[in-house]
């Protein structure tokens, strides 16, 4: 019997085209994790809520992770003023990143390329060509393990979510120009997403969360739009998250193109 898997979708920046030239604004990235069913059972919704406990009270609602109010230290990630709580949150996300066995697959779009390429007149909407690519990647990992599997992808709004499940709808009738329908659709095991909430407390979107900003930058670099990651914490989130990239088949290592896309 085949495996089954999950692929766990969030993003960094907006859809929104935008002039600016600041990294958060300039790049969409839509990053992807994917999770054996059994895997994610077993060792990665267990190993992740230790993690949230650490940041858990008794009478508070568990914490959601999500990246940003982990690295300005917000609300119940205070704690990390703490420099102990720091060091032990470290070492445990390290460990767990090192530990956990999934596959990740990340699309980068320059939005103000993209609009100069092709007009406002023919530019797409850019998450829904960042899920184009990445659903290509996904089916092909699929191909590639003999698996099958669904997406699941943090909501936004009700008219993105469904403007967004009928571009998916399409892709899975119609197939992509580098991957037939019939491959998506005997990989793929709904024409549906899946969406939830951040407050559903979904532990595979919080991780894609926690890895979306480190690999985005990690892609840039790998595509010389950036020298370097500077910060130290997000540089070494990237560093743990690379080997984990899907690479080229029989190429380990060859991850451009393959694991790391950017348009």
């Amino acid at each position: 019997m085949s495996e089954k898997y999950r692929l766990y979708v969030d993003e960094s920046g907006t859809a929104d085209y935008s002039t600016s030239k600041e990294l958060k604004y300039k790049y969409l990235c839509l990053h992807g994790v994917v999770i054996s069913y059994s895997h994610y059972e077993a060792f990665v919704e267990p190993q992740w809520n230790q993690l949230r406990q650490m940041f858990s009270r008794d009478s508070d609602p568990r914490p959601i992770f999500h990246f940003t109010d982990v690295f300005r230290r917000k609300g119940s990630f205070s704690k990390l003023y703490d420099r102990q709580v720091e060091q032990r949150f470290r070492s445990e996300f390290y460990n767990f990143l090192k530990n956990s066995s999934f596959t990740i697959c990340c699309i980068v779009i320059d939005k103000n390329a993209h609009l100069d390429k092709y007009g406002k007149q023919f530019a797409r909407n850019t998450y829904h060509f960042c899920l184009e690519m990445l659903l290509e990647r996904y089916t092909k990992f699929l191909s590639d393990k003999n698996g099958r599997g669904d997406i699941i992808i943090e909501g936004r709004s009700k008219r993105e979510d469904n403007l967004l499940e009928s571009e998916f709808q399409k892709l899975y009738e119609r197939g992509t120009d580098f991957v037939r329908r019939e491959e998506i659709q005997k990989r793929i095991t709904s024409k549906n997403l899946k969406f939830a909430r951040k407050q559903e407390r979904v532990a595979g979107l919080e991780i894609s969360d926690m890895l979306a900003i480190p690999v985005k930058l990690l892609t840039l670099r790998e595509y010389g739009r950036i020298a370097e990651i500077e910060n130290g914490f997000v540089k070494q989130i990237a560093e743990l998250a690379k080997p984990k990239i899907r690479a080229k088949p029989r190429h380990e290592g060859v991850i451009k193109g393959y694991g790391i896309k950017l348009l």
